[in-house]
């Protein structure tokens, strides 16, 4: 059964016996199916209201992250009321300047008003594991998502009670989303709690197994990217973004498993854009060829890999074409190196590193140079021999 199909089954039980842990690699898109794919297939007949635990620290905090969310998603208009209300009071103190002036007119009602603003009535307003959808009228059942489970700075033991509070207690359809491998290998309090608790907490574990596929199909033509060409160009070389991104090493004498982080993809794409401009602006063959290395170099720079059942943080050129079998120094000269590892864009030296690279047999980069050397002749005599 797939994971989709794993998780519609758990929120289609009658009172399931406790939550449901969804594991798998970070980045692999475990958020986006739950926020896209899954709430897409449960809209008729559940809410999704997911919270993130990341930084985390205390457990009232928590709570009222869950019950904001909870407002926003299963009473639209009351949650947005209370983001205008925090926005007012974060921005000037607009309840406090109007308690001031009434004070200043009569003590007791600057009190009064005083008083009152202190109480918030949506803050009293219970949330519940079944809701009405305002959009069609019906009634639904809530699931709630905790997101970044290894992430929250709340002790582990005291963060599991509350999760479980809501599902078991009160009702609640529970998924937890997490890192369960980097959890049982870190050796400190909040994952020594996770595996004394996970058996009264998680009632069943779903291993995320992505459909690249189709992840790597909405990345690129469900976003918004710099150009309408460029859209066009990543779309033509969506099969080899896929091999990039998805497709497993050789085994061989070293074991070596790469990281799937899409966030990490969509960065690779977003910033490639600079590249591909020069590139077409000089008509340089094969933007391809630098579009594959620039994805692979950017996925191990951002997330290393596995070596051995080791985790390194830098690669090899000789590593990289193993991960990644189409990878070539040729296509990834020293100034995007540069550029990814530590943000320093030099046109120059990337335009000097391009013609050194692209193949003397399209001549392509040869009239490039060419037509540079007229234009700074044009402008500055002087600066061309």
């Amino acid at each position: 059964m797939s994971t989709l199909k794993e998780l519609i089954y758990y929120c289609s039980e009658d009172n399931p016996l406790g939550a449901v842990l969804l594991t798998g690699e970070w980045g692999c898109g475990k958020t986006y199916l739950i926020d896209s794919t899954l709430a897409d297939a449960l809209k008729s007949s559940h809410l999704i209201v997911r919270v993130s635990l990341f930084g985390v620290s205390s457990i009232d905090a928590l709570k009222e992250a869950v019950h904001r969310r909870w407002l926003y998603v299963c009473t639209p208009f009351l949650g947005k009321l209370k983001q205008q209300r925090e926005k007012l009071e974060k921005n000037g103190g607009f309840f406090t300047a109007v308690s001031n002036a009434l004070r200043s007119i009569n003590p007791v009602a600057g009190n009064v008003a005083s008083a009152m603003v202190a109480v918030d009535p949506i803050d009293y307003i219970p949330i519940a594991p079944v809701a009405e959808d305002f959009s069609d009228n019906t009634m639904k059942r809530v699931v709630l998502v905790f997101d970044d489970l290894e992430r929250s700075r709340l002790d582990g033991l005291e963060l599991l009670g509350v999760i479980n509070e809501y599902c078991e207690n009160q009702g609640f359809d529970t998924i937890v989303i997490a890192n369960e491998e980097y959890l049982l290998k870190k050796e400190d309090e909040g994952s020594q709690a996770f595996r004394t608790m996970r058996e009264k907490v998680i009632a069943h574990t779903v291993l995320y197994e992505p459909e690249f596929p189709e992840i790597v199909h909405a990345v690129i033509a469900e976003r918004t990217w710099q150009s309408e060409p460029y859209t066009a160009f990543l779309l033509e070389n969506e099969a080899l973004i896929l091999d990039a991104f998805a497709s497993d090493p050789p085994t061989g004498k070293s074991v070596l498993v790469k990281a799937h982080n899409v966030r990490s993809l969509i960065l690779a794409l977003k910033q490639f854009f600079r590249v591909y401009v020069h590139l077409d602006e000089r008509q340089i063959p094969h933007m391809e060829k630098y579009l594959y290395s620039f994805i692979a170099y950017t996925l191990v720079a951002k997330n290393g890999y596995i070596k051995d059942g080791e985790s390194c943080t830098k690669a090899s050129d000789e590593d990289l074409a193993l991960l990644y079998p189409q990878f070539s120094a040729e296509w990834m000269p020293p100034s995007l190196r540069k550029w990814i590892e530590h943000g320093i864009w030099d046109t120059e030296t990337f335009e000097a590193d391009i013609y050194a690279t692209a193949p003397k047999s399209q001549g392509h980069h040869e009239e490039a140079q060419k037509e540079d050397k007229e234009d700074k002749k044009k402008d500055d005599p002087s600066q061309v021999s």
